[in-house]
């Protein structure tokens, strides 16, 4: 079957799914006295339509979803979805989703039993590559109780269906086309089990085992410069889960939550990249187990120990991989009580970890992780309130051959004061300093071993004024240090300066002015040793600065238009001092853009908006997006 010839028959389908949602909407005549030719049978059609476009690309997404209930027969629900997009910009890519879902379900004397269908193709091209996947599937699932009872719960639930898929992919490089086209069909089935065991209030205990698998026929036409080749392959899968949960809250000193997870997995399928049969197995275990209370007033802890292992192997490609983790995480708080520091909370905390990573064909290696951190809290006050933190960690990396070997050290701490003196204003200002040392092992890699050290001194404030005037304003100064160890003439320091100001101001109901100012400055260069005096000399190597400007105004004209106009003025200098060249690069935009929402009558909203944008440094462009949402009663 052509690729054409199977387009035409997905249209018809979708088509027909089409009539037969319309159908389903129509076709019963209300009872005398109904409001509307629908709602006899309890049916509501919802339609909603999505219309974008953004600069190159343009998108188109509709829906049609109908929902019927009815105790004596069984709920009935369906809905189609046609979407489009197209981007200019992305190798003139296009694309199409159309998807037709129906699901019946009905409760039977074991149970609900469901019904499910599906429709789907999706279509994918561009330039250089085309993609069409086709999908097909019609289900059948049954829920049971077996148990059902004070503290107990236990049911089964089953079910099997029939799928059918299609793949067509092409690759088109420059005269070379390879095209590789698959179809399969075959079945798919599921069984689970799950209980729910509460012998008292405190105590709860969950648990589910499920199986599914499917198994897909397939086969593979391989068209490569005018040359076809077939290949028959059995495709098929199947997975084992198990998981249980386990919590205890009967103390408030103590409370447990126990998790253990087990997933058996095998799949078999065609790869197309080595154009042959895969067989894929992985298999994952996890244990959690979580600890907390409050043992004494003001007095809390949390503990967190996990295991977790997964394992994949492949028969045919060599990507075999394993990735295995521990880990213990403790956190505590508590509240002081002592005269100088009455009010006060601290919290502290402590982790630690172990990580193997390997993957076939690569050097495996583990992943050992250490930290500690605490914090304070303490109110000055009712207007002023102090905090500080501090943390330490240490990450080291062993591989198997240990030409990678690395430490990885970092200490972080931080002090801030926060003022509110009234609900319209706000202050804060914090100091932060951050270290961090990297130690490679090997003698061969240990003039990349450096050390940063980065400190900031952040103050911003915010304001309430009178007539809803409020105003935002941040200051940061920074400086970063980079310390080559062995290596002198790559130190570094980067120096920063940033002011940001933001002001709103309403104009009148529904209408403001907003405006917002970037002031950044920063230079860079050497920061090596200086035999002059001894010390360390800065050499600025260069300079840059941005001003950053945009101006707002919003308004609704009779709570129906909205109307907004906005520009920006963006200018970057950037000098060179080494070579003495100034660069500046000014961008201005300006954007107008209109919108509307509406509500009719008959229950139809309607929200539109168009922007249209020019630029100085870019061609002009447009936005524009509209919704459309009907419920037909």
């Amino acid at each position: 079957m052509s690729a054409s010839t199977h387009e035409l028959g997905r249209r018809r389908r979708l088509r027909a799914a089409a009539g037969l949602l319309l159908a389903l909407a129509a076709a019963a005549p209300a009872p005398p006295g109904a409001q509307g030719l629908m709602a006899g049978w309890g049916i509501a059609p919802r339609y909603e339509s999505l219309f974008e476009v953004r600069r190159r690309e343009t998108r188109w997404d509709q829906t049609l979803k109908v929902d019927r209930s009815d105790p004596r027969l069984a709920d009935l629900s369906g809905s189609l979805r046609i979407a489009s997009r197209q981007d200019e910009a992305r190798n003139d890519f296009e694309e199409s989703d159309n998807v037709f879902r129906l699901e019946g379900g009905r409760e039977t004397g074991l149970g609900r039993l469901t019904l499910q269908g599906q429709t789907q193709r999706n279509w994918r091209e561009d330039k250089y590559s085309l993609t069409v996947r086709d999908n097909d599937q019609l289900r059948l699932s049954q829920l049971v109780p077996l148990l059902s009872g004070p503290g107990t719960q236990v049911s089964l639930s089953g079910g099997g269906g029939w799928l059918q898929e299609r793949q067509v992919s092409e690759n088109r490089r420059g005269n070379r086309t390879t095209r590789n086209d698959t179809e399969s069909s075959g079945w798919q089935g599921d069984l689970g089990l799950t209980t729910r065991w509460e012998p008292r209030q405190a105590l709860r205990v969950t648990g589910t085992a499920g199986w599914d698998g499917a198994r897909q026929p397939a086969l593979t036409r391989v068209t490569e410069e005018g040359v076809d080749s077939l290949l028959a392959t059995s495709d098929r899968s199947r997975t084992l889960t198990l998981r249980s949960d386990a919590e205890w809250t009967g103390w408030t000193a103590l409370k447990l939550n126990l998790q253990a997870r087990y997933t058996n997995d095998l799949s078999r399928f065609y790869q197309a990249s080595v154009q042959t049969q895969e067989t894929k197995r992985s298999l994952k275990r996890g244990l959690t187990l979580a600890l907390g209370g409050d043992p004494l007033s003001g007095i809390g802890y949390e503990v967190q120990l996990s295991t977790d292992q997964d394992d994949y192997d492949y028969e045919v490609q060599r990507n075999d991989r394993l990735a295995a983790a521990d880990a213990l995480r403790m956190r505590t708080h508590y509240a002081l009580g002592l005269p100088l520091l009455r009010g006060s909370t601290l919290t502290a905390g402590a982790r630690a970890s172990n990580r193997r990573a390997a993957r076939e064909n690569t050097t495996a290696y583990d992943t050992r992780e250490r930290g500690v951190e605490a914090g304070l809290t303490r109110p000055l006050g009712t207007r002023l309130e102090l905090a500080a933190s501090i943390e330490n960690e240490l990450q080291q990396d062993f591989y198997d051959d240990g030409k990678l070997d690395r430490d990885r050290l970092r200490l972080e701490s931080s002090l801030g004061l926060t003022y509110r003196p009234s609900p319209r204003l706000l202050a804060r200002g914090s100091y932060t300093a951050r270290q961090s040392e990297i130690i490679n092992i090997r003698r061969q890699r240990a003039t990349q071993n450096q050390i940063n050290e980065d400190y900031r001194i952040t103050a911003d404030y915010q304001a309430l004024l009178p007539a809803a005037i409020s105003i935002r304003q941040s200051f940061q100064v920074s400086a970063d240090y980079t310390y080559f160890v062995f290596d002198e003439e790559q130190n570094k320091l980067t120096r920063t300066n940033r002011v940001t100001s933001k002001l709103t101001v309403p104009l009148w109901t529904e209408s403001l002015i907003y405006l917002e100012h970037i002031y950044n400055r920063s230079d860079t260069g050497a920061y090596v040793y200086s035999p002059r005096d001894g010390g360390r000399a800065y050499g600025r190597a260069s300079a840059s600065l941005r001003q950053y400007l945009k101006a707002e105004v919003k308004t609704v004209l009779a709570g129906l238009l909205r109307l907004r106009a906005e520009e920006v003025v963006d200018i970057n200098t950037r000098r060179d001092l080494a070579r003495g060249v100034t660069t500046r690069r000014d961008k201005r935009t300006f954007t107008g853009e209109a919108g509307i929402e509406r509500i009719f009558s008959n229950g139809m909203r309607v929200n539109a908006t168009f922007a249209h944008t020019m630029s100085t440094q870019e061609d002009d462009f447009w936005n524009i997006q509209a919704t459309l949402v009907k419920t037909f009663r």
